[in-house]
């Protein structure tokens, strides 16, 4: 996909945004950022990897891959070619009124409308968008694969724990919750 020119003027469009879910990614998974970033970078530089193409030093998300999801449902599914560690990102950025995430495993319902971002253990949860009601419904998917990190020889690391949220707490948060965030 990334040969074709179009692709280029796309990746340079979505820049923006996918910078300020590149910073959502640092706090929420840290290790899953740096070994995103790590992945980028080799990407580009053409290590672990067949082929480069111009547009590769285009690519702004830390996540491996991008799924547009246009105007359809999408059936209830496991990712299950990311790691049970790893967070999926999806992002909703159309113009629908009413669309809601379902995580049948859990039996959740969220919201999920326009510039709502979401987090999930994609590979780990069930997860499917039955419907939605006005306008046009238009996600973004993020992901990693695991065969990509293991190709360029990153170690993914572990799960976040919520000790790992705590440098980025307020101090008095933090004394309040200090049995939640091993303080």
């Amino acid at each position: 996909m990334l040969a074709n020119r179009d692709v280029g003027k796309w990746l340079r469009r979505i820049r923006p945004a996918e910078y300020v879910l590149n910073a959502a990614t640092c706090l929420a998974a840290p290790t899953q950022f740096l070994a995103g970033m790590k992945m980028v970078h080799n990407g580009i530089n053409g290590v672990g990897v067949e082929a480069t193409y111009s547009q590769s030093g285009f690519w702004p998300s830390v996540f491996s891959g991008i799924a547009v999801i246009g105007n359809r449902v999408t059936p209830s599914h496991r990712d299950r070619l990311g790691r049970p560690a790893w967070y999926d990102l999806l992002f909703s950025c159309g113009t629908d009124q009413d669309c809601k995430l379902d995580l049948p495993d859990i039996g959740a319902s969220v919201r999920y409308h326009p510039g709502d971002a979401c987090f999930i253990a994609g590979n780990a949860l069930q997860h499917e968008v039955k419907d939605w009601k006005g306008g046009d419904r238009l996600a973004y998917a993020h992901y990693h694969r695991f065969l990509v990190a293991e190709r360029m020889g990153i170690n993914p690391g572990a799960a976040p724990f919520l000790s790992d949220f705590g440098k980025h707490l307020d101090t008095g948060f933090l004394g309040r919750n200090a049995n939640m965030y091993g303080q």
